[in-house]
Parts: C-alpha cells; structure tokens; sequence
C-alpha cells in the first residue's frame, strides 16, 4: 500500500467554509463571544456579520447563539455592575441560576393569582 500525502486535504480543508449556518456561528463563536466582551450587543454584532455577506436574519442569528451556548450567561459588558444585593443575600450559599429560578417562580405565581382573581365571578372582565 502505497503512503497518502494528506497536506493538500487540509489545507482544503482549513479554507472551506461550512455549509450550514449554525457551523459557521459556531466557528465565529471566539470572535463574537470576545466581541460581547468589549460591549459590542449582538444586533452590533450581527450588523457587521450581515455587512460582511452572512445571508441570515437577526433572529436567526439569535436563535443559533442560544442554540450553541445554552448554558452560559450572558458576558460581562462595559456598564455591567454587580450582582443586586437582593440576589446574593436570598441565594444563602446557592447558586445565581437557583436565586433566579426562584424568583421566576414568583413571579409566575403571582400572574397566575391575579388571573384567577380577576375570574372570579362577579368581577368585570
């Protein structure tokens, strides 16, 4: 068996872009996560990538981001601050994800009492 020269494979492998989108969201991820990073939003983000040819709506783009990175919060910005102080003293050794998770919950609560009060019968609609 004679040896296979595989150099020029990856080269053209290195200079072939993906064809499905989502790929090339994911290789560009390092550049738009550093991005994030420096302040830029994502519609900023988006805006270059669309003037540089990506043929894919904002929400599109969106969506592959959340898709791709769903477990990580959002990077820190220029004019990020510090966590609330409501949040970390209810958290009591938790985690941030748990303290909003609770909040959510309350919230959900809540919205779902004032339906339910305001179906009673004899209460306007």
């Amino acid at each position: 068996m004679k040896p296979v020269d595989l150099s020029g494979l990856e080269t053209a492998i290195d200079n072939t872009l993906p064809t499905r989108k989502i790929a090339l969201v994911r290789n560009l991820l390092p550049k738009i996560t550093d991005a994030r990073v420096r302040g830029l939003s994502k519609k900023e983000i988006w805006s270059s990538l669309h003037a540089a040819g990506l043929e894919m709506s904002y929400k599109m783009f969106v969506t592959y981001l959340a898709r791709i990175q769903p477990a990580q919060p959002a990077p820190p910005t220029a004019t990020a601050t510090a966590a609330p102080p409501a949040a970390t003293s209810r958290s009591e050794g938790g985690s941030t994800r748990a303290v909003l998770d609770e909040a959510r919950r309350d919230l959900a609560a809540k919205d779902y009492a004032k339906v339910m009060r305001q179906r009673k019968p004899g209460n306007p609609t």
